[in-house]
């Protein structure tokens, strides 16, 4: 790499250039050239005064020949700065254009250097890609999708299924209770026992606050003691609706199923499904709750900006302790609307 290109983190007045970049360079028009909200929320880091992009700027041409953004965990909540666990977002180099062999790694280089994570986890790569971080010594993996379907629907148009697949009605479980909580005060921390760590702090600052969508908080009671909050996301497409979970705290171990519990929540949404996508989390704890796993008789999307009615495998890259590990759909920035419409069209649909 020449001397041509500074490798630096954003700064607060290049937030035109870095705008300018991703559209230009990812997509054009996507959604963090043309909302600043949005940008400012995800990667506006004010106690640093920076944008969470490490950039290679030219110095000649005055723009970005590469840039890589990044999430820590601390951008919801400054107390988890120690913890110092960082999800990766976009990461380009400008095609056909001289000297720029190499910044891509020099990009990431320069993040762990400067900042020395414990963690580091990028959800929503391709199989290229996933080659190059295994050749980076991450380790690789993809997310499992669970789901449970509302029985009283009678013709879905979001999710595609084998009726014969469809669950039996089960009645709601008496000795514990599934419902919406306003605050995230009942929460004990000490449950927050999954890796990378969260908090209240963040769960608020990330949900409670998000500039766009509407989350739902719904808690598993038992004898009215909280056991474990799920972060809901109600979904509309065309008059239809689907919940699903993007996020997660407390423990489910031991709790019997309450299937009918969540049955009755899709119910009251007319909802058709409710899913979540993870890693952590596994099939005998979801199944005791009453979600399953998909197979090839269900056909749940994943992208609805643009609605897409195709399953799709979500692979991730992760470097870090070798301790159980947990990833949301709610994680890095793989929930987060991709057009200015959906602002309006989130805002009709509550």
């Amino acid at each position: 790499m020449s001397n041509l290109h500074e490798i630096r983190f954003c700064k607060i007045h290049e937030v035109d250039l870095l705008s300018t970049f991703i559209n230009d360079h990812w997509k054009q028009n996507h959604i963090l050239s043309t909302d600043k909200p949005l940008l400012d929320w995800q990667h506006l880091d004010t106690t640093n005064k920076r944008y969470n992009f490490v950039v290679a700027y030219n110095k000649n041409d005055d723009c970005f020949d590469a840039v890589l953004g990044f999430i820590p965990t601390a951008q919801y909540d400054h107390a988890l700065n120690n913890e110092k666990n960082i999800w990766l977002t976009i990461w380009k180099v400008v095609e056909n254009k001289k000297n720029t062999g190499g910044l891509g790694l020099s990009l990431l280089n320069h993040l762990t250097q400067k900042i020395n994570p414990h963690s580091i986890i990028s959800v929503g790569i391709n199989k290229t890609v996933s080659k190059l971080y295994q050749s980076l010594g991450f380790n690789i993996g993809h997310l499992d999708h669970y789901f449970l379907q509302n029985p009283d629907i009678k013709k879905y148009k979001i999710m595609r299924i084998d009726q014969s697949a469809v669950n039996e009605k089960e009645a709601p479980n008496q000795n514990y209770q599934l419902r919406k909580i306003q605050s995230l005060n009942l929460i004990n921390e000490k449950k927050f026992s999954y890796y990378p760590k969260k908090s209240k702090e963040y769960f608020t600052n990330k949900y409670s606050r998000h500039p766009t969508y509407d989350y739902h908080y719904y808690g598993v009671f038992h004898h009215n003691n909280l056991l474990a909050c799920f972060v809901i996301r109600p979904i509309y497409i065309d008059g239809a609706c689907c919940l699903r979970i993007v996020d997660f705290c407390g423990d489910i171990s031991g709790i019997d199923s309450v299937q009918g519990n969540f049955i009755n929540i899709l119910k009251n949404y007319n909802a058709e499904y409710i899913d979540i996508i993870t890693y952590g989390l596994n099939e005998a704890e979801l199944g005791s709750l009453g979600l399953k796993k998909t197979d090839e008789s269900v056909i749940i999307p994943n992208y609805f900006e643009p609605f897409v009615k195709q399953k799709s495998d979500i692979l991730f890259a992760y470097k870090g302790p070798s301790r159980p590990f947990y990833i949301f759909k709610g994680d890095s920035d793989q929930d987060r609307p991709s057009t200015t419409k959906t602002r309006e069209r989130e805002t009709c649909s509550q």
